[in-house]
């Protein structure tokens, strides 16, 4: 039996339309973060890896809310097909950090994620849940300064 109720047609064809961006993420920089304040320390074989984000809003409802906690990586180890999660480090990160806001369309929200990433690690994404599917862009992470100074 058809449908007649020029409603629901509706709502069926825009469920068919492809859906557009709610946000767009870049990454700006990528750095080593080996310089801790407050004589924090990295464990062996470990490295700090700082992310420069840049978050824009290009939906208009609801507004999506911007977190540190909305970021992680995905990566495997050397020798390994396993993917592994890291939360970023909450504490101790480069000025200014991404901040948890909402963002109104147009709107940009940039700052600092810390990462505290094995020094075998592979196949590196920074991934994001503000978009189903989830956002994933490929990271290329710099070799951490103690090795490259270890030669002097």
């Amino acid at each position: 039996m058809p449908i007649e109720d020029s409603a629901v047609l509706a709502r069926i064809e825009a469920l068919k339309e492809p859906r557009g961006e709610a946000v767009r993420v870049r990454v700006e920089s990528v750095e080593d973060g080996t310089a801790l304040p407050g004589g924090l320390i990295v464990l062996p074989d470990h490295q700090l890896v700082d992310l420069k984000v840049v978050v824009a809003s290009v939906q208009k409802d609801p507004f999506p809310l911007v977190s540190p906690k909305r970021f992680c990586l995905r990566f495997s180890r050397k020798g390994s097909r396993d993917s592994r999660k890291l939360d970023p480090v909450l504490s101790a990160i480069k000025q200014p950090p991404l901040p948890t806001q909402y963002l109104k369309p147009g709107e940009e929200a940039q700052g600092w994620l810390r990462f505290l990433l094995p020094q075998d690690a592979e196949n590196i994404t920074l991934r994001s849940d503000l978009e189903t599917p989830e956002i994933a862009i490929p990271i290329l992470v710099p070799a951490p300064k103690r090795e490259r100074g270890a030669a002097r």
